[in-house]
């Protein structure tokens, strides 16, 4: 096969250009390339009211949770558990201050801590709530002797 070269380039245009057949066809895909973008980009940078469905999510699978049978446990352990009263003690100690002090500080706890506040995720909130239902004066009270039978 002999080939001489404006044949071939004759043929590389050939094939570039598409037939009248491709026109509408490439037409409209062209079209739906360009609203494509210019609709994504309205899409993206709508500003909408954030989504509290994440904390909402929680709040229902914390009611679901029987508060008053945690709380035995929790105060039976707190009262006669060596290594949950150790625990407790580390707790207070300066070190541990320090060392949550440490990670409240890191970057990567504070860029989670704006993406939760950014999603309409309050901590504060989820917190407050699980501390009105988890009373510590109940917890760190001397339990009754139902508590200790359960032993």
């Amino acid at each position: 096969m002999v080939c001489v070269a404006s044949k071939r380039r004759t043929c590389r245009l050939a094939t570039l250009v598409p037939t009248r057949q491709y026109w509408a066809p490439l037409m409209a895909l062209l079209l739906l390339a360009e609203l494509g973008q210019i609709f994504g980009y309205h899409i993206r940078h709508i500003e909408e009211e954030p989504s509290h469905q994440l904390q909402q999510d929680l709040m229902d699978f914390i009611d679901l949770v029987p508060f008053e049978d945690v709380q035995r446990l929790m105060q039976y352990y707190y009262h006669y558990d060596v290594e949950v009263e150790s625990a407790f003690d580390y707790v207070y100690t300066e070190d541990y201050t320090q060392i949550r002090l440490d990670i409240v500080s890191l970057g990567e706890v504070r860029s989670f801590r704006r993406y939760l506040d950014s999603i309409g995720f309050s901590v504060e909130k989820v917190w407050t709530e699980l501390n009105k239902r988890f009373d510590a004066d109940d917890i760190f009270a001397d339990p009754d002797e139902s508590i200790r039978m359960c032993e």
